[in-house]
C-alpha cells in the first residue's frame, strides 16, 4: 500500500493545508499538495544506471560498442545527403545545398551494443542493475516525502504544473509554457498575438461541387479553398466516394487546360 494512502499521510496532508491558498492564482478551493521534486520514473532511473555500467564496462574493455561508416556533406557535416543518378554532381546536401561528386566518410562510434553483447551483458549484470534502481527510487521516493518538497496548490493547478505548464504572470488564471511571456490568451489580445490569432481563424467554405460546408484555416484558404484540393485533403468522403466529385474531377482538369 502506497503510504499516501496512510492515515499518518491523511493527517499530515490536512495538517498542511490548513488554512492554505493556492501558491499561484490563490484559489481556496480543492486544494492538494504538489510535489516540487517527485522522484523521478523508474524507467527513466533504469536507463540511467543501465547507461552507466555498461560505459564503466566499456571503457575497462569488456564490451566493445559498434562503428558505423558515415557519409557526410563535405562543406557543413550535414549527414542529410541526397544521391541523384540523373544529375552531376551526383550528390546534393539537403541542408547546405552544396553540390558534390563524393560524399565525406568516416568511420564513428555509435554507442551502441551488438544484439548478442546486450544480451551477455544484460544476462551478467541485469539483476544488479533491477537492485540499483530499486534501491535509488526507494532514496528518491523518501526524500520526496519531506514537507519543504510540497507546496499548496488547487487541483486545476497541480494538473497545469504536473503537464509542465506555469501559470500566466499576466492574468493569472491561464497558463504557459515556461519560458513564454503570457498565455495564448493574453498574447491574443496584443498587436502582434492579433496578426498570429488571424492565421488561425475558421473560415466558412462551401465546395462549388457539392455544396458541403467546411472550416478552413486562413492560413491555409489559398491551398484547401480549390475544389480539387479540399476534396483530398479536407472532405472525409474523398473522390473516389462522392458521385459529384467523380462527375466534377475530369471536367475540372480540362477546364483549367483550356
Amino acid at each position: 500500500m502506497s503510504f499516501r494512502s496512510t492515515k499518518e499521510w491523511r493527517q499530515r496532508r490536512e495538517e498542511f493545508l490548513k488554512g492554505k491558498v493556492c501558491e499561484w492564482c490563490g484559489s481556496t478551493e480543492r486544494l492538494v499538495m504538489h510535489n516540487r521534486n517527485p522522484p523521478p520514473p523508474y524507467a527513466f532511473l533504469l536507463r540511467k544506471i543501465s547507461s552507466e555500467v555498461l560505459n564503466k564496462r566499456v571503457k575497462e574493455g569488456e564490451f566493445s560498442t559498434q562503428k558505423e561508416e558515415r557519409r557526410s556533406c563535405p562543406e557543413c557535416g550535414s549527414t542529410s545527403i541526397r544521391h541523384r543518378t540523373a544529375k552531376k554532381p551526383a550528390y546534393k546536401c539537403q541542408r547546405c545545398r552544396s553540390e558534390f561528386d563524393a560524399p565525406k566518410g568516416e568511420v564513428v562510434d555509435t554507442g551502441w551494443l551488438s544484439r548478442e553483447d546486450w544480451d551477455r551483458f544484460w544476462g551478467r549484470y541485469g539483476s544488479e542493475i533491477k537492485r540499483m534502481v530499486s534501491e535509488a527510487w526507494k532514496k528518491a521516493d523518501e526524500e520526496s516525502r519531506a514537507l519543504e518538497n510540497y507546496m499548496a496548490l488547487c487541483n486545476r493547478c497541480h494538473m497545469a504544473a504536473r503537464n509542465g505548464l506555469v501559470l500566466c504572470p499576466v492574468c493569472r488564471h491561464g497558463y504557459m509554457r515556461p519560458g513564454r511571456e503570457m498565455c495564448w490568451e493574453c498574447f491574443k489580445k496584443t498587436d502582434e498575438g492579433k496578426e498570429v490569432a488571424k492565421r488561425y481563424e475558421l473560415q466558412a467554405y462551401v465546395h462549388p461541387w457539392c455544396g458541403r460546408r467546411f472550416e478552413i484555416m486562413r492560413q491555409w484558404w489559398g491551398i484547401l479553398a480549390e475544389p480539387r484540393t479540399c476534396c483530398v485533403e479536407v472532405c472525409d468522403i474523398g473522390p473516389q466516394g462522392c458521385e459529384d466529385a467523380k462527375r466534377r474531377w475530369g471536367s475540372s482538369k480540362e477546364e483549367e487546360s483550356a
